[in-house]
């Protein structure tokens, strides 16, 4: 009776481009888009969910310190959508909630993080008038007390590279074709796989 009013709801398309994957694998990427077996959906709406239930605790911390932001604010960039966790500062900070282990914390942030957040800055380019920023926000799972953040700036040519990838991976998907594996990884391992089993 209870966990069918509580069981979460997938809220992702699960066969598109997103920008929330920029900077992982683009066989990856293009293989999700496509629908192609890998994570089950079960493990990939798990995650989401966790990582909503952190976004709600989020905003109330920030409602009740006052703070003014606008939550899952979809974007688009080259037509692949993005949602952005919270929006602040009028629409000049980017900030993005990622959950890891206490471990996790030691290697963050992460460089796909750092690349989804420049993304989704430069889909708000064209809306925001202004320097944008962003903020990648790290909560450790396994000890929610551990927390950590990094400043996302923008950086020289990430626009290009970020615009010159999406056509490409755009085009894969049109295609039905796979890029190659990037030289130097693996199938299975990340971030062609975005979790090792």
């Amino acid at each position: 009776m209870i966990v069918e009013i509580i069981r979460p709801t997938q809220k992702y398309e699960p066969h598109a481009l997103r920008l929330s994957e920029t900077g992982q694998c683009p066989r990856y990427r293009v293989q999700s888009a496509m629908g192609i077996p890998g994570e089950s959906k079960n493990e990939l709406a798990g995650f989401a969910e966790s990582g909503n239930l952190w976004h709600e605790w989020t905003a109330r911390k920030l409602e009740a310190a006052g703070v003014t932001f606008e939550r899952e604010k979809e974007v688009d960039l080259d037509g692949v959508k993005g949602h952005i966790d919270f929006l602040m500062d009028n629409g000049h900070l980017v900030v993005d909630i990622k959950t890891t282990s206490q471990a996790g914390l030691r290697n963050a942030p992460k460089n796909d993080h750092v690349w989804q957040v420049r993304a989704y800055m430069e889909a708000l380019k064209g809306e925001i008038d202004g320097e944008i920023m962003g903020l990648l926000v790290y909560i450790a799972r396994d000890n929610p007390i551990e927390m950590a953040e990094y400043p996302v700036h923008p950086a020289e040519g990430a626009s290009v590279i970020m615009r010159e990838e999406l056509q490409d991976l755009k085009q894969h998907v049109a295609n039905g074709t796979l890029p190659d594996i990037p030289e130097g990884n693996s199938p299975d391992q990340f971030p062609c796989m975005w979790k090792t089993k």
